[in-house]
């Protein structure tokens, strides 16, 4: 059988083999923020290390997750199964989708309540940057 890199699995290797001691090197990525491993992938965030105040979600904003730099939609929304189904229908049946899901060259860790709001403000920036003379 042959080996399949997945989002899932390519979180837990990130943080087995590439990040395992970023949380004492460097800090979560949009914050400045202070934060502990937890569990297989994820980990939890010390606000008071940075100043966070929790705008909606209290647990999301507890916990880190897994953040694309350059946001997945910006490259699958163009892939047919994205326009045929959305992002889960890629993760079924495009491998292409899923090797540029899982490039650990593209994830950092972040406050997960900021994980939605940034792609939101991202989305917004640069159609607002496209509209700009």
């Amino acid at each position: 059988m042959r080996y399949r890199l997945t989002f899932k699995r390519a979180k837990i290797e990130s943080k087995q083999l590439v990040y395992f001691d970023r949380h004492q090197i460097c800090d979560e990525f949009y914050c400045g923020c202070n934060w502990e491993w937890v569990g297989r992938s994820g980990g939890r965030v010390n606000h008071a290390s940075c100043g966070y105040q929790v705008r909606a979600q209290e647990v999301r904003a507890a916990r880190t997750e897994w953040e694309h730099i350059v946001p997945i939609s910006s490259v699958g929304q163009q892939r047919q199964c994205w326009q045929n189904g959305g992002p889960q229908n890629c993760q079924r049946t495009d491998p292409v989708f899923n090797l540029m899901e899982a490039d650990m060259h593209n994830l950092t860790i972040s406050v997960g309540e900021l994980n939605v709001s940034v792609h939101s403000h991202y989305i917004r920036t640069a159609q607002y940057l496209l509209l700009e003379p």
